[in-house]
């Protein structure tokens, strides 16, 4: 498998954290694949504090949504 492109792993960690990678991150992560970023992140204790504090998927979907594409997530359909 590839490693993930500098774009998407910018766009990974704004939809995780609500920010840029820092320069550490960025030489980390540039080496691993997609599915391999989304499972760290997924498991970060960030990522899993942020999950926690909404307390439940539906929002922390929606705190993606907001942090990718400034609106809130359309669960309707």
């Amino acid at each position: 498998m590839d490693a993930i492109s500098t774009p998407d792993l910018f766009k990974a960690y704004l939809a995780y954290f609500g920010r840029p990678p820092d320069l550490t991150g960025l030489s980390f992560f540039s080496n691993k694949t997609e599915a391999e970023v989304v499972a760290a992140f997924s498991a970060s204790p960030e990522s899993v504090l942020l999950l926690n504090s909404l307390g439940d998927v539906p929002s922390f979907v929606n705190s993606v949504y907001l942090n990718l594409f400034n609106r809130p997530a359309e669960f309707t359909g």
